[in-house]
């Protein structure tokens, strides 16, 4: 949701109260970031749906992993300051989702 705002200047969803707002994290899909702004990359819009994933399987793992998904559409002087940070973990997998809360 951070990322979305950031880039976005909103929320992923439309509420006028607390309570709406939850039940619409909880049910409704996010309104589309490419409908927000217009000419944003695809790979940003697919990288920011990715992370709003209801279904955490379907997320990134880890915050360093988004990190190294956004990599691509840094400053070349942040790239290189990160890529050799990034680097050890690129091919590693994905750690094991964490168990249900019950």
């Amino acid at each position: 949701m951070i990322l979305y705002a950031c880039l976005s200047g909103a929320l992923p969803f439309d509420a006028k109260s607390l309570p709406e707002l939850m039940v619409k994290v909880a049910s409704a899909a996010p309104v589309p970031l490419g409908s927000r702004i217009e000419g944003l990359p695809a790979a940003v819009v697919a990288l920011v749906e990715r992370a709003l994933q209801r279904d955490r399987t379907q997320r990134f793992a880890s915050a360093r992993e988004i990190g190294a998904a956004l990599l691509p559409f840094a400053s070349l002087p942040v790239r290189a300051s990160w890529e050799a940070e990034f680097a050890p973990y690129r091919d590693l997998p994905a750690p094991a989702a964490p168990p249900a809360i019950r």
